[in-house]
């Protein structure tokens, strides 16, 4: 594992201990127009991240207003209400369907009606889970870091075999947990859905369309496609080094050869 690299994941996770979301008071006031907010919410969760990319879009927005899960924007304004729904949704639509967050934000009046207290909520927990989670697994890889180090001097291709497996192991464990957060928090809001909406419930509703899928199928194709690509370049790569090494070797061995001729003759 490059030390670059190393230094970047252990900056990262080190941030995270340190996790803060602005506070109610500190989302503009100032009413925003779309290409405004979309800036403001991912510059605003980009530290949550390591991976360049838009949690938001103006295309996303627009499905949300049009499912009622946001209120539409007035005069193609969305004021600092809009902005702490669309900072919570951008950071659970990952975990939960649209249908499970219209759920949730469905049941907001029941909680408070002041706007101000549930993003306060929201705040709370997200900074609560990361310091957590962020704290723990910091520690885990330093202490992976650290028998790294030792191993270093005594064998550099174990150590890094060691340090690579354990990374895995820990993202895998970590994997798993979300899987099954996911699904305990949906089989919560499924039963919430039953509870709130009654004999109106219609378990295929919370369900993907036959549109979806196919658009679902569509994503897991490029990825598939994206994966193979990876793995056949970096087969290649390896070709090419080992190439490389027997090339050194050939030429090392034709050297060798020459010197032991050369010595043979002056003798």
């Amino acid at each position: 594992m490059k030390e670059k690299e190393l230094h970047e994941l252990r900056q990262y996770l080190a941030s995270l201990k340190d996790v803060t979301l602005p506070s109610y008071a500190e989302l503009p006031s100032i009413p925003l127009y779309m290409e405004q907010v979309v800036a403001y919410v991912n510059k605003t969760l980009e530290p949550l991240s390591m991976e360049d990319r838009q949690l938001l879009t103006s295309f996303m927005v627009n499905n949300y207003v049009k499912a009622k899960i946001i209120a539409e924007p007035d005069k193609k304004k969305y004021n600092v209400n809009h902005l702490g729904y669309l900072l919570a949704i951008s950071s659970l639509k990952s975990v939960l369907s649209m249908s499970d967050i219209a759920l949730l934000i469905g049941m907001d009046d029941d909680v408070s009606s002041d706007k101000s207290v549930l993003y306060k909520f929201f705040k709370n927990m997200t900074e609560d889970v990361y310091h957590d989670l962020g704290s723990r697994t910091y520690r885990r890889i330093e202490s992976f870091y650290e028998t790294y180090q030792k191993n270093q001097e005594k064998d550099a291709e174990k150590a890094d075999r060691y340090f690579r497996d354990s990374f895995g192991l820990i993202a895998m464990r970590m994997a798993i947990q979300s899987a099954v957060y996911q699904q305990m928090a949906h089989v919560l809001l499924q039963y919430l859905a039953k509870d709130m909406i009654g004999a109106a419930f219609d378990e295929k509703a919370f369900q993907p369309g036959t549109h979806e899928l196919r658009h679902e199928m569509r994503q897991a194709k490029h990825a598939a496609e994206r994966v193979a690509q990876i793995h056949e370049d970096a087969e290649n790569e390896k070709k090419a080094i080992e190439a490389e090494k027997q090339k050194e070797a050939a030429k090392k061995k034709v050297a060798a050869s020459k010197s032991k001729k050369k010595e043979g003759k002056s003798k």
